[in-house]
């Protein structure tokens, strides 16, 4: 697997920031993850290694309605917060059927840009950074807008956010549908990445 890190010299298509400032003071717009075509999810492992999944209508759907149909995702690009970056994520999600539970957050990543690091300090991919826990998801599509940060960035002014481990250095995005281990229908239209800081 390649891990691309997004790096503040990149960000965007051509966007750059001078001097760790941005040249609007708006939100800016990093990357949207589209789920079009089979190759839109390579890049999104899915760590439970379980819950069928299948691109339809421009989405990712996850599960099938039958059996073990939990999917952990987290995707390989890097987001770097060590230097006080506040990120703004969008998940646009619904559920079909089933009474699978909802997770959408990030997994913290070490200096080393390969270990996990966890809400414990922990090198696993369980117990992480969640915006969004244990919840039912609606039936109609829903965005959640997340804030994601190193710790100690004020994050209070947000209803979904998340602060790192202070070990967490960088940051992968995760979606985790179907939990624990339900069979049910879930949807994930799209993630949307910009830098608000």
């Amino acid at each position: 697997m390649t891990i691309k890190i997004i790096e503040q010299g990149e960000i965007g298509k051509g966007l750059t920031l001078d001097k760790n400032k941005l040249c609007i003071n708006q939100a800016q717009h990093i990357h949207t993850y589209h789920f079009l075509k089979y190759q839109d999810i390579k890049d999104w492992v899915n760590y439970s290694r379980t819950g069928e999944v299948d691109i339809a209508n421009g989405s990712l759907k996850i599960g099938d309605n039958s059996g073990n149909d939990q999917a952990w995702f987290i995707h390989k690009d890097l987001y770097p917060i060590a230097n006080g970056e506040i990120y703004k994520v969008t998940f646009r999600v619904k559920k079909q059927m089933g009474n699978g539970r909802a997770y959408l957050g990030f997994a913290g990543v070490a200096q080393d840009k390969v270990t996990f690091i966890n809400v414990k300090n922990e090198d696993n991919y369980g117990s992480q950074h969640y915006a969004v826990a244990n919840t039912d998801l609606a039936e109609q599509w829903t965005e959640y807008e997340c804030y994601f940060a190193k710790s100690g960035v004020d994050l209070s002014q947000y209803q979904y956010k998340r602060n790192a481990h202070s070990n967490a250095k960088y940051l992968r995005l995760l979606a985790l549908f179907n939990y624990s281990g339900r069979s049910g229908i879930s949807w994930l239209d799209w993630v949307k990445v910009e830098l608000v800081n």
